[in-house]
């Protein structure tokens, strides 16, 4: 599936009335300002992506962020973890 794809899907299964009020808003927020934001609307289906980088050297902070954000995301995208397949089950417990 190429990126025009998804974003097609996505922007179909947004209402009208959300996808026009967000269409413009993609921006970098803080933990408060984002959650601001988040009392203002009640998405349906909420996706966080991070280039995280190396997750090895940032998963605490990825956790102490995700925990002081007002929302609970359907899905959590990382990119460029710089880890191998062998995950230890004990750095993905905050995604449950």
């Amino acid at each position: 599936m190429k990126n025009s794809d998804l974003k097609k899907i996505l922007e179909d299964s947004l209402p009208n009335e959300v996808h026009n009020s967000i269409k413009c808003k993609y921006r970098y927020y803080n933990e408060m300002s984002f959650n601001d934001q988040v009392k203002k609307f009640n998405p349906h289906v909420a996706l966080f992506h991070q280039n995280i980088i190396s997750l090895n050297k940032h998963i605490d902070e990825l956790v102490l962020f995700l925990s002081n954000l007002d929302i609970y995301f359907d899905l959590i995208g990382l990119t460029e973890i710089g880890i191998s397949s062998n995950i230890d089950a004990h750095m993905l417990q905050f995604i449950t």
